[in-house]
């Protein structure tokens, strides 16, 4: 299988998939294979809370499908 290119087009793609989700990115690595890493500076300020409304739901119980549905 041939190493991997880390294109300009998908570090781009990474970077604004990051940016879009509210997260800082920081430092980017490239491997000695061709794959590559973003880390990430900033964390998102309330992901979990904007994903599902827990409200009402217990602690034992998983949340259904429909709760967690924008």
């Amino acid at each position: 299988m041939p190493a991997a290119t880390p294109s300009q087009s998908k570090v781009e793609n990474v970077l604004r998939a990051m940016i879009a989700c509210g997260v800082q990115p920081g430092v980017i690595r490239v491997e000695a294979d061709g794959s590559f890493t973003i880390e990430a500076v900033g964390a998102v300020a309330s992901a979990a809370a904007d994903v599902a409304d827990t409200e009402g739901l217990r602690d034992d119980e998983p949340p259904a499908w429909d709760d967690v549905q924008e």
